[in-house]
């Protein structure tokens, strides 16, 4: 099982440096029981079909506060995908 998710969600804005800003669900990754360390602090779920992809290495800006993608953002399913996040 992956690392469990928080109950502290919450709808955001994504700011980058280059793109457009698009909304997406920041989730706090907190540690499962069986996982020795999360590397992510945060997971962002977003809509497929951004005008700029995300990439591993990118930086966005999400109320003021800095993320890096930390791994290649995964598809969830035929409309979203998924990112890991560590705050910069």
């Amino acid at each position: 099982m992956h690392a469990a998710v928080s109950e502290r969600t919450a709808n955001a804005v994504v700011e980058r440096a280059v793109g457009l800003a698009f909304t997406a669900r920041l989730d706090v990754r907190d540690r499962d029981a069986f996982e020795v360390a999360t590397v992510g602090t945060h997971t962002l779920r977003y809509l497929a079909g951004i005008d700029t992809p995300l990439v591993k290495g990118d930086e966005i800006t999400i109320a003021g506060v800095i993320y890096r993608v930390i791994d290649r953002p995964q598809r969830l399913n035929a409309h979203e995908l998924t990112a890991d996040l560590a705050i910069v």
